[in-house]
């Protein structure tokens, strides 16, 4: 995280970084996700056709480790998990027993993103669920990819 202070500038460029945005803003983004690409306001209005959120919200980094949390697995003695990254910038939870934002017991095709240590918003198709964790501060590497599999958890029981 430091070195981006010696990046970050006018002419700074990064589309999975450095946005800012209400809770509101990211749940609407999200929703219209959820409803396969369709806004609820103005007027139901379709951003994505379906076909679209399907493909980019997907697997497709196949069975490929995530190595870019190495550094923080070996020092908390962390089993290998899946990128499972998609198109869409983020993750898709897939399935099996890991360590993943989207906690344990959301469906295999639940996505979402992951913003640095204090962000996070996810859609379970399955269950209808659009859950969106926004907070101020930062907790780092993989403190936040553990709190985020707590939250999720506990946002996925409130709903079944």
């Amino acid at each position: 995280m430091e070195s981006l202070n010696e990046l970050v500038d006018e002419n700074f460029e990064l589309p999975a970084g450095m946005a800012f945005g209400t809770v509101r803003d990211v749940f609407t983004f999200a929703d219209t996700l959820r409803n396969r690409g369709r806004a609820p306001q103005p007027a139901n209005t379709r951003y994505l056709s379906p076909a679209m959120i399907d493909y980019a919200f997907q697997n497709h980094t196949g069975d490929k480790t995530n190595e870019f949390w190495d550094f923080n697995k070996q020092a908390r003695d962390l089993a290998e998990f899946p990128a499972n990254f998609t198109y869409g910038g983020g993750y898709v939870r897939g399935t099996g027993d890991y360590l993943t934002p989207f906690g344990a017991t959301a469906s295999p095709r639940t996505f979402g993103a992951v913003g640095s240590g204090s962000t996070m918003w996810m859609v379970d198709p399955v269950r209808d669920l659009t859950f969106v964790f926004l907070s101020s501060g930062l907790l780092e590497g993989l403190n936040h990819f553990l709190r985020l599999h707590r939250l999720a958890d506990l946002a996925l029981a409130a709903v079944d």
